[in-house]
């Protein structure tokens, strides 16, 4: 499986004129948050999106493997941007995820 970088990740988060035609960012889906961006401009074939099917987990494994992280940080990445916080996930934007990846 191909790997990227967080810092990839995080320079492809603030550079919106790099990512995708078409992409639409939306932090509470995970194909147009930045797993999706990610999969999108990297063509990183992560497993299924889908939470009703049997292969949901590959789809969270593969975003440790892609990233080389441990699935602590990939939760504060991927999810916990917006938990325990004022604001919706809807409200996060890319540029909060680039932030929590910087202080990593």
């Amino acid at each position: 499986m191909k790997q990227v970088t967080l810092k990839e990740l995080s320079h492809l988060l603030r550079h919106k004129e790099e990512w995708p035609e078409g992409f639409i960012w939306n932090y509470s889906n995970r194909e147009d948050c930045a797993a999706g961006l990610a999969d999108q401009k990297f063509g990183l074939n992560l497993g299924s999106i889908d939470p009703d099917n049997e292969f949901h987990d590959l789809y969270w494994n593969d975003l440790c493997s892609v990233f080389n992280i441990s699935h602590h940080v990939r939760d504060l990445i991927f999810i916990g941007v917006a938990c325990n916080k004022p604001y919706a996930m809807r409200d996060v934007t890319p540029e909060m995820v680039a932030d929590v990846i910087d202080a990593l």
